[in-house]
């Protein structure tokens, strides 16, 4: 969601797993493949929580790329269970079908996070547009097209349900611009539009139909 990302966090992993890498032969393989996998597992479930703690946005493929890195982080935490195990005197990768899962498990990874990463960026550029043709570039507020659909929607209620329209404009607003230049006219517009939607409800609607007609 566009926060930044401290370097630290990229390059802890990458400088972890080198220094244990360099001094392997202090300590055993099976403790050197503990620390690896374990590093791995934790840097992806780091992922998986930035995927989930922005969740309030309503992406659905926001849940495909957690998904996707929840299954590699799973299969890193196999590989550690299993490294556990090992005996310390071992001095290579086990040869055997837990390997063969962790690399179904990464395929599986590899996959789906192409497929999601790709869908959660057509479905933020989706809501882009749909914004966009709603809204009014100039104030924030909502376009004439909103503002009908708005209208057209309480029309069509069953049971109608009540409601006020209110429509405005500024008064002399040419000779503001005539004046002043249209910089000056474009904050004027952004002043009234803050104006009007300052203490308004969650049901009040506002939207700009016009050059300086608002309703």
């Amino acid at each position: 969601n566009r926060r930044p990302a401290p370097w630290s966090a990229a390059l802890a992993p990458v400088a972890i797993v080198a220094v244990a890498y360099l001094a392997r032969g202090f300590y055993s393989y099976a403790a050197l493949f503990v620390l690896v996998n374990a590093v791995s597992c934790a840097f992806t479930t780091v992922i998986a929580f930035e995927f989930w703690r922005d969740r309030a946005d309503g992406l659905r493929s926001r849940y495909g790329l957690l998904f996707a890195y929840g299954v590699l982080s799973f299969s890193f935490a196999l590989r550690v269970a299993q490294g556990l195990s090992l005996d310390p005197g071992v001095d290579n990768l086990p040869q055997d079908w837990m390997l063969a899962f962790n690399l179904l498990l990464g395929i599986v990874h590899t996959a789906c996070a192409g497929v999601f990463v790709l869908s959660i960026a057509f479905e933020r550029r989706t809501r882009e547009l749909r914004v966009a043709a709603l809204h009014d570039s100039l104030t924030g507020l909502f376009n004439r097209r909103a503002y009908e659909a708005r209208v057209a929607e309480h029309l069509a209620a069953t049971p109608r349900r009540p409601f006020a329209l209110i429509i405005l404009d500024i008064d002399r607003f040419k000779e503001v611009n005539d004046e002043h230049g249209h910089a000056a006219g474009d904050a004027a517009l952004r002043a009234c539009a803050d104006a009007f939607t300052r203490g308004l409800r969650p049901s009040d609607f506002v939207a700009r139909i016009g050059g300086d007609e608002f309703v």
